[in-house]
């Protein structure tokens, strides 16, 4: 629930994503470290989607940090990135599909 309302307080400073981005990327770590330690669902298989989830939300961060940042100023580059994470979409669609 916590990382829910970090989560929507920096989607109203959207004016800032320098600060959202981290401050999610360390929420959803902080939860990723939470379900690998706790295991708080009884299926195994849930605990692994769920690590998943954020693990593919922090490589979206990252990757939206990438192509918003000065990272790569060239438009090529940037494609790049933005194919990337169309790579990592499809790669969650596939799994969920499939689960």
């Amino acid at each position: 629930m916590g990382k829910r309302i970090i989560f929507v307080l920096c989607v109203f400073n959207l004016n800032n994503p320098s600060l959202s981005i981290p401050i999610n990327v360390i929420t959803t770590t902080i939860n990723t470290i939470f379900i690998l330690h706790c295991r708080p669902f009884s299926d195994d298989i849930n605990n692994k989607i769920e690590v998943f989830n954020d693990v593919v939300t922090t490589l979206f961060l990252v990757l939206l940090e990438a192509f918003i940042g000065d990272y790569f100023p060239d438009a090529e580059s940037r494609r790049l990135v933005a194919w990337g994470a169309v790579g990592v979409f499809l790669l969650y669609l596939l799994v969920h599909i499939t689960y």
